[in-house]
């Protein structure tokens, strides 16, 4: 398989990223390919799944969210220009314990002392054949830079502690900063402080 190239890449805001019919249906495509899991048993379900994690940050948080688009039409073409979106980063500048629809799983509770520190938080996601191209860091440093400007300081991420992602996280500068037992899964808590 040959590798694609980066060189067309470029991160934008979502309002600038192109159609929003187009690339929002493309975010949902990698959201589902990053995830890894099996069907779900019914519709709602997956609608449920899809809000939890990805389309209530779309529609609720559109300006602190961010798209890696192929700028170069290398890829297919779903998107304005001839672009299509190869990654994202969904995220929010406040704690998501004070929102209950953004902590529906419950979990930040066992990390609110460490989320005070650091009340900004994200979720990130790269289709897989754009993986380990720096896609992901080039994301994460455009929402550190809003973070920054508006005042945040920090941004944290929770994952399963055994996750792939954690050495992600770990190279673009985040460090662990907790862990918590929830629901049977050992769960980490990781921060970059930006001040």
């Amino acid at each position: 398989m040959m590798r694609p190239s980066v060189d067309g890449i470029v991160i934008l805001p979502l309002p600038d990223a192109g159609d929003e019919s187009i690339v929002r249906r493309r975010l949902l495509e990698i959201f589902h390919l990053s995830r890894g899991g099996g069907e779900f048993p019914s519709p709602a379900e997956r609608r449920a799944f899809e809000r939890r994690w990805l389309t209530t940050y779309l529609d609720r948080f559109p300006q602190s969210c961010f798209v890696a688009v192929d700028g170069d039409g290398s890829g297919d073409a779903d998107g304005a220009a001839g672009r299509t979106a190869v990654g994202y980063l969904v995220g929010v500048l406040r704690p998501p314990e004070a929102d209950p629809i953004l902590d529906e799983q419950g979990y930040h509770r066992h990390f609110a002392a460490v989320t005070e520190r650091a009340p900004a938080h994200l979720h990130i996601n790269i289709a897989p054949e754009w993986r380990s191209h720096g896609i992901g860091g080039r994301l994460v440093r455009a929402f550190l830079d809003l973070a920054r400007a508006e005042g945040a300081a920090g941004v944290h991420v929770v994952t399963a502690e055994k996750a792939r992602n954690v050495a992600f996280y770990r190279r673009v500068g985040f460090a662990d900063a907790a862990t918590a037992d929830v629901g049977g899964r050992t769960l980490v808590c990781l921060i970059r402080e930006l001040r």
